[in-house]
């Protein structure tokens, strides 16, 4: 009976350490973090890159594809990475980092980060773009026609 008691405190033991980390505290570190803003600047700044590729007539369009995005949709997608990838020790880890002098002036600085990333390596993308262009000019290839 002895051996049954163990393997099944095994079991437990070993199935509570696998547990997904809680919804609640991955929350509290989004929150800490503003994980969420900065997920809805970048896919603001997608969007306005989009857009300016559509003519005026297809603006209504985006802008109601745009209005669709569900934010409760997308913290519950977020969080559910967060489960995955990360145990409730390293989200624990986290919420005290972020929560510490250093972490809240890191996320201070964040969105600026983001923004100047984006122009960064918006630049960086046409850059190597024209550079990949000139060559296959110089190779003899040509774009298909549309």
């Amino acid at each position: 009976m002895k051996f049954w008691t163990v393997v099944m405190a095994l079991l437990v033991f070993v199935g509570h350490a696998h547990a997904e980390p809680d919804a609640k505290k991955i929350e509290q570190l989004l929150a800490l973090t503003d994980g969420l803003a900065l997920g809805k600047q970048v896919g603001d700044s997608v969007m306005n890159r989009i857009s300016d590729l559509y003519p005026e007539e297809a603006q209504p369009l985006l802008r109601r594809l745009n209005d669709s995005m569900d934010d409760d949709e997308f913290k519950k997608l977020i969080v559910g990475l967060y489960q995955t990838n990360f145990t409730e020790a390293e989200i624990d880890a986290m919420i005290a980092f972020y929560s510490s002098e250093h972490g809240r002036s890191i996320v201070g600085k964040m969105p600026k980060i983001v923004q100047e990333s984006m122009q960064v390596g918006g630049a960086y993308g046409q850059m190597k773009m024209r550079q990949l262009l000139e060559k296959m000019e110089k190779e003899g290839y040509e774009p298909a026609t549309i």
